[in-house]
């Protein structure tokens, strides 16, 4: 277990973390990380930010690269990459391997992405960490109960999704560790490697976990082949990272580290291999060792891969002294009675006694120990292996009790299924009946249909002739519109010569008649103002009716607009009437059609002007800066209009005095060009000394 622990930690370090670049000294590793920090603080995108993080993540030491990590992680959560999201996360579990504390932390991120199979992947190498921390630090009182645990739950109800089971499958092969029946581990690991040979591409943190565990385990076990094959298929897994990871750009990952140790385990498995494969074996040790400081300080120190390498080649002299000084230290305890029986090969080979028979009596203590720890496991797999009997007693049971129901739903089923076949013939029965009903129904239903379908022709002749009709309206207000244009036209410059000729008469007499027929031209004058209005209300409302009135939008003075209103209204005002304009902001302007407002106050001011016999008009504005708006008033001192015709009076043709002049359509229009504006016109009902309209429209489009 402690030499499993040993090489998985520096093979997960290796292969899934912040590894070293090759042949650079702290001082080099500092500088380029500072010049990727400057890097950093120009990168543009959050993606450019994400290829310098990987490099400095690459290059930093664990507790640094862990903070690396989660900011990598923040900022790919932002562009909403959750690939990078999950990759950082179990890179980032692998260096903090022994941490419960920080594993519990990256569950916690896993479980916020999103519910993918990468997601899945993610949570169960951390799962697989988290068990393999439990399994190093508990009792064997907790071990066995926790492997009971899994054991039971495998049996009862065998997980359908592959992650599940993989974590159930690597617990128990953790819980049972080095079992003293091989074959019981080694059963269950079996059915774990058929699993994660299974597993995408893409999931190799997984495969290299479990492929790792299972090189020691087959190793221990003395299957040699087995282990080779598997420390071959992780130095394949290496090569394609490496070669993918660079291709990314992330040019200080290297996995020196990893082959190191997947090569030192290699030469464990010397006795089935050939001398060159040895030779070849060792010559990348030392390769990979000079390139990787912490794996040249291992091959120093410890000399694990040149054991093997001199019993392989069988130079025992050479090896004697170095398992001598070697089988003391704690870090090989691992390798103890291994080590053990090198030496009394090795001493024996060479006739060395005192060695010999030194080594002998360690040894044996060393055997007794181990079988003491050894019986101990065996009753703790005598008392799995009761458990699991009991427990498959138990399913076979429940197995006999779900048989018997089955058959008793059987039976229910029979005796219920005659019972509906006897309901099924009355209904048959029933159905007949009712189908000679039905048929004479379908009788009467064709004629009815027939019925129907002659009543559809009558109906789509009736719908062709009012199409037919419609067009025809349409038509004919098209031509009403182009008579109304051409009468407008044909009448206005006749009456405009009416009202310039009476003008003309008057100044061409003698200067003492001109008074007597000012008089009269004025009427005329009048007369035709009145006439044109009419004309270009009945214009106006055809316009309006047909969609056809354009609207001009620019930046208007309001002053401006109410000036040019009062001084074309000032002449219809009664001698006794004062008109007054109220102004304001002289540089205020709205974003409006002037004609158009112009047109409604000059309508606004006539109605007010016909209606005034002496008092006052007044036109005044306001800005509503709640919603938005500008609020014309008018108000005169003139006859009023009752509270109940507020909304009548904007009706067509409408007039509260039939002895006014005027067909009626004056507010109708305003109103209809006033909400084709945006706005809208009003009366005000509180108002009750003469009549107050309220124009409104919007301040800005």
């Amino acid at each position: 277990m402690i030499r499993f622990t040993i090489i998985s930690v520096l093979t997960i370090l290796a292969s899934t973390f912040t590894v070293k670049a090759q042949n650079l000294s702290l001082e080099e590793k500092n500088q380029i990380k500072d010049r990727l920090l400057e890097e950093l603080s120009q990168a543009k995108t959050p993606r450019d930010s994400i290829k310098i993080l990987y490099n400095i993540f690459d290059i930093t030491n664990r507790v640094h690269a862990r903070e690396i990590g989660m900011q990598l992680f923040d900022i790919a959560g932002r562009i909403g990459d959750t690939h990078i999201q999950n990759d950082i996360i179990h890179q980032t579990s692998a260096i903090s391997v022994r941490q419960d504390s920080i594993q519990s932390v990256l569950m916690e991120k896993a479980l916020s992405l999103p519910d993918n199979q990468e997601r899945q992947a993610t949570i169960a190498y951390i799962k697989m960490n988290q068990i393999r921390n439990k399994s190093r630090n508990v009792d064997d009182e907790t071990r066995l109960k926790q492997l009971k645990q899994f054991i039971s739950k495998l049996s009862k109800d065998k997980p359908t999704n592959i992650y599940e089971h993989i974590d159930l499958l690597y617990g128990i092969c953790c819980m049972l560790g080095e079992s003293a029946n091989p074959d019981f581990t080694i059963h269950y690991y079996n059915e774990l490697l058929q699993l994660v040979d299974k597993l995408p591409e893409s999931d190799y943190f997984i495969r290299n976990t479990v492929y790792t565990r299972g090189s020691t385990l087959f190793t221990e076990v003395g299957e040699h082949e087995r282990a080779l094959e598997l420390d071959k298929k992780l130095l394949e897994i290496v090569d394609n990272l490496e070669k993918r990871y660079h291709s990314e750009g992330r040019i200080y990952r290297n996995y020196d580290a990893i082959r190191y140790a997947r090569y030192m385990c290699i030469l464990y498995n010397y006795p089935v291999m050939k001398l060159h494969e040895v030779e070849e074996a060792y010559d990348k040790v030392k390769f990979h060792a000079e390139r990787d400081s912490d794996a040249l300080i291992a091959f120093n120190e410890y000399q694990t891969p040149t054991i093997s390498y001199l019993m392989a080649n069988k130079r025992y002299r050479e090896v004697i002294p170095i398992l001598v000084k070697q089988l003391p230290i704690a870090y090989n305890q691992g390798n103890q009675r291994r080590y053990y029986r090198y030496l009394l090969e090795a001493s024996d080979s060479v006739q060395n006694l005192k060695v010999y028979n030194q080594t002998a009596k360690e040894y044996i203590k060393y055997l007794e120990d181990y079988i003491k720890q050894r019986d101990f496991e065996k009753y703790r797999e005598l008392q799995i292996m009761y458990d699991v009997y009991d427990l498959r007693s138990t399913n076979d049971d429940l197995e006999i009790k779900s048989q018997k129901a089955s058959e008793s739903r059987q039976r229910t089923l029979i005796i219920t299924t005659v019972i509906v076949l006897l309901i099924l013939t009355v209904f048959l029965i029933i159905l007949f009946k009712l189908y000679r009903k039905a048929r004479k129904f379908s009788i009467n239903i064709i004629n009815a249909n027939d019925a129907l379908i002659e009543e559809s022709s009558n109906l789509m002749a009736i719908r062709d002739e009012l199409e037919r009709s419609r067009d025809e309206a349409r038509e004919a207000n098209l031509r009403t519109r182009d008579i109304i244009s051409n009468i407008s036209n044909e009448v206005k410059i006749p009456l405009q010569a009416i009202s310039e000729y009476s003008r003309l008469i008057v100044d061409c007499v003698d200067i003492q008649k001109q008074p007597f027929l000012s008089k009269y031209a004025d009427l005329v004058e009048s007369n035709t103002d009145i006439l044109n209005r009419v004309i270009t209300d009945v214009v106006s409302l055809s316009e309006l009716d047909s969609n056809r009135m354009s609207i001009s939008y620019f930046g208007a003075n309001v002053n401006e607009m109410c000036e040019i209103a009062v001084s074309t209204v000032a002449h219809l005002v009664n001698p006794d009437v004062e008109l007054t304009f109220i102004p304001g902001d002289s540089s205020l302007t709205v974003s409006t059609d002037p004609r158009r407002v112009e047109q409604i106050l000059i309508s606004l001011l006539s109605n007010a002007a016909k209606f005034t016999e002496k008092g006052s008009i007044k036109l005044s504005y306001m800005i509503e800066a709640t919603s938005n708006r500008l609020i014309f008033e008018i108000k005169d001192s003139g006859i009023g209009i009752p509270a109940d015709k507020a909304e009548v009076i904007f009706d067509r043709f409408v007039k509260l005095d039939r002895n006014t002049q005027g067909p009626g359509l004056g507010l109708t229009i305003d109103r209809m060009i006033a909400r084709l504006l945006g706005g809208d016109i009003r009366l005000d009902t509180t108002y009750t000394r003469g009549a107050c309209f309220r124009f409104f429209i919007p301040i800005t489009r």
